[in-house]
């Protein structure tokens, strides 16, 4: 209980800042930005017209597309190179290759280095929002790639970046609610844990505590699972439209994985909450009550009943001096079960004949 308390306190407050732990990395590195914008200018210009030699369309020779890709090169250059986000706040930066990384443009999908050194310029908080990534990368003035990415039409409500975005954002409150719930109910797991460990002598209190236990174990566990698994679900579909959209630009996004790694520990440590707590105290009888001792009790009480009826055709008995009478009965594990009979003194009686 302490490692997901702590878990959950560590993913509320510390790492509300998106430098310390980031839910995605969107990469827009100089080198594979312009890559991606001069295959674009030569497609769009292939797509219009048929090449004849060294000429891309009418009067568009390869040494013109050259000197605008230089341009635009030169555009990007002053661009930033990472955006680094999570469900609070976003940020912007650049960030520098190791000598031991291997740069690679053609592999752009796995072009995602561990040895980055960032530099964050600025950050931003998220009110609303899930993962604007178009709005991000119009802040970072890449507009030009949104151009030739969305025909000039990014702000389209009708598309499916928009339509994508209004899911995500309608979504965001529901599952910061659920997180703070859950937050909330281990905090106090915690606490009536300890109280268990206080009262452990007092057999009324402890049954108590353990019932208030399990009910926060089942909140948690009703809440985090579901905001995790909605959370990973939505992260897998930005980064799907991303693809369809932006890779051939050299835009990819990268998923944190220290930061779904925490929210997978924290939803398993959920499950394994409840297990200890709501399963063993609802769902498994005590020692106490096992099946044969329980057995043993209701069939001499049914005996005793049953002969007692059955006296009672043949004596009356008067209600004077009742006294107390123990039955032992033995569990096949040799426990004892007492079963107390009031048995009324008779100071008189008659039989009829």
């Amino acid at each position: 209980m302490v490692i997901v308390i702590v878990l959950t306190l560590q993913s509320k407050s510390s790492i509300r800042s998106a430098t310390s732990l980031y839910m995605f990395t969107l990469n827009c590195n100089h080198v594979t930005v312009a890559d991606g914008l001069f295959a674009a200018l030569r497609n769009k210009q292939q797509s219009n017209y048929y090449r004849t030699g060294d000429t891309y369309g009418i009067g568009f020779t390869t040494s013109e597309i050259n000197i605008l890709t230089d341009y635009t090169t030169d555009q990007v250059k002053e661009c930033p190179q990472i955006i680094l986000s999570n469900l609070h706040e976003w940020c912007y930066g650049d960030y520098t290759l190791s000598d031991n990384d291997d740069f690679d443009s053609s592999n752009k999908e796995l072009n995602y280095f561990s040895n980055k050194n960032f530099t964050i310029t600025e950050c931003y908080s998220l009110n609303n929002t899930f993962f604007n990534y178009v709005q991000m990368l119009d802040y970072i003035d890449l507009t030009i790639i949104l151009d030739y990415a969305y025909n000039g039409d990014f702000s389209n409500e009708n598309s499916d970046y928009a339509k994508l975005t209004a899911t995500l954002n309608k979504n965001k409150p529901t599952l910061l609610t659920l997180s703070d719930i859950g937050l909330s109910s281990n905090c106090a797991l915690i606490i009536f844990a300890f109280c268990i460990f206080f009262f452990r002598n007092q057999q009324k209190v402890k049954k108590v505590l353990k019932h208030v236990c399990g009910l926060l174990s089942l909140v948690s566990l009703a809440t985090i699972c579901p905001s995790f698994i909605l959370i990973y679900i939505q992260s897998i579909q930005v980064k799907r439209q991303i693809q369809q959209e932006l890779s051939d630009f050299g835009i990819w996004l990268h998923m944190g994985r220290r930061w779904f790694i925490l929210s997978w520990t924290c939803f398993t440590l959920a499950v394994l909450s409840f297990g200890i707590w709501g399963f063993t105290t609802w769902l498994i009888l005590p020692r106490d009550q096992s099946p044969d001792t329980y057995h043993n009790s209701i069939s001499l009480d049914h005996n005793y009943s049953y002969e007692n009826r059955h006296e009672g055709t043949s004596k009356s008995h008067t209600t004077n001096n009742p006294t107390l009478i123990s039955f032992k009965s033995h569990s096949p594990e040799n426990s004892k079960v007492n079963v107390n009979v009031k048995v009324l003194n008779s100071s008189t009686s008659s039989v009829d004949k």
